[in-house]
């Protein structure tokens, strides 16, 4: 979970951005495998894919809800996040399957308290 802290009362848009490189990863299914992903609101999140005879596709684009938690005491009109985090597998030491992913959250928030926000994962095999 990423959390930003200040004590202004004036918040200047966030733009975060982190590549990481994992010996074990999942990429059909990052959420449920316990791979890092932006903080999802369901501990288990259905993704779209359709069965064919021998292989599974996954969606390429899984979206989901988030939390962003704004203080009341922010005295801007409006916030844009734009964070995103690529993992990418060890190719050293790993067979075969190189996939990729690309979490994003890219939202403007003008409101305050625990607000859900929708995330996505881009998948890349």
């Amino acid at each position: 979970m990423l959390e930003f802290r200040t004590n202004e009362s004036v918040l200047a848009d966030i733009s975060f951005s982190k590549i990481v490189v994992l010996e074990q990863m999942d990429n059909e299914d990052p959420i449920n495998e316990n791979s890092p992903v932006l903080y999802p609101i369901a501990s288990e999140v259905s993704l779209v894919g359709e069965d064919y005879q021998y292989f599974r596709l996954m969606s390429r684009v899984i979206t989901y809800e988030t939390y962003i938690e704004m203080s009341d005491n922010i005295n801007s009109k409006a916030i844009k996040f734009d964070i995103s985090l690529e993992v990418y597998p060890d190719i050293t030491e790993r067979d075969g399957d190189k996939g990729i992913y690309k979490n994003k959250l890219d939202v403007v928030v003008a409101e305050s308290g625990e607000l859900k926000k929708n995330a996505t994962i881009e998948t890349y095999f």
